[in-house]
């Protein structure tokens, strides 16, 4: 009998050992998966980690206000552009007016000087000795 109590005990033993390693196991699991790095061992190694923790996290602050720095410049950026490219605009619709303007008073004057040009044919050919009125040009 002392047998089998012995041989219960160790049972219960072997299963509370195993029921301690595995709830061990899955601590490290949890740990490791929150990301929080594993502590090391040797206390040198810790203060070590603490300082580049510490400079991970002060790297990362400073990204956050370069990130925030940029999106303002940026968006300065683009509405300076819009200004300009709104007086470009209107700087070109006044250029294209001056143009059109000019173009239809040169058409004007070229269809007069035509008018003038067919006129003078005309009244010109009218003296002339020996032509036909009828026919201007011959």
């Amino acid at each position: 009998m002392d047998k089998i109590v012995a041989v219960n005990i160790a049972a219960w033993l072997a299963c509370a050992w195993f029921v301690v390693g595995l709830a061990n196991s899955l601590f490290k699991l949890r740990h490791n998966a929150m990301g929080e790095a594993p502590k090391p061992t040797n206390p040198e190694l810790s203060i070590v980690q603490n300082n580049l923790t510490g400079r991970v996290e002060t790297l990362e602050e400073n990204v956050d206000a370069v990130r925030a720095q940029t999106a303002r410049e940026r968006e300065a950026d683009r509405i300076s552009a819009t200004a300009r490219s709104a007086g470009i605009y209107k700087k070109i619709d006044e250029v294209s007016d001056r143009l059109t303007e000019k173009m239809e008073n040169l058409e004007r004057r070229v269809i007069e000087k035509q008018e003038k040009i067919t006129l003078l044919l005309i009244r010109g050919s009218r003296h002339h000795p020996g032509s036909d009125s009828e026919t201007p040009f011959t």
